[in-house]
């Protein structure tokens, strides 16, 4: 199956029809493989699922890559290893997010401050500067998503 365009959100009214069984099948992915246009991998169930989207298209958490009244296939995002950057102060997070520019890592702004792919070399760095910080398995969704420019 070669899935070329994103349908919808599991939640749409949509695809939550209590009327029609059918089968629910996931595409795992990993963050990274979130960003890429062409994949390929094996779902849940065992399909052989292909991914050709357009242009500046992320795949995201929850996005229906096929429906029809037997299937339903979506995207399911796996949870990763992450820092989570507790930043008081603009000042904090800014000086946060100039390391994490320089060590090439991607961010998500969160209300609790900065989540950011686990890295040895931002544990030293957090550490050195008294940040407070906490590792954990999130699911990421790197901000600016790709495609989208930052605003002027």
């Amino acid at each position: 199956m070669v899935c070329e365009r994103l349908i919808g959100d599991v939640g749409d009214p949509t695809f939550t029809d209590s009327e029609v069984a059918r089968e629910h099948d996931f595409l795992e992915i990993t963050w990274q493989e979130s960003r890429k246009r062409f994949l390929r991998k094996t779902s849940r169930a065992g399909r052989d699922i292909g991914v050709l989207l357009p242009a500046g298209i992320d795949l995201r958490h929850g996005a229906v890559l096929y429906f029809d009244s037997h299937l339903l296939l979506s995207v399911s995002i796996l949870p990763s290893q992450v820092t989570v950057i507790q930043t008081r102060t603009p000042e904090e997070a800014a000086r946060v997010a100039y390391e994490l520019g320089n060590l090439h890592l991607p961010a998500e702004i969160i209300p609790e401050g900065i989540l950011t792919p686990q890295s040895d070399d931002l544990d030293a760095f957090l550490t050195r500067c008294g940040f407070k910080y906490q590792h954990d398995l999130r699911r990421f969704k790197p901000y600016p998503p790709k495609g989208i420019p930052l605003p002027r």
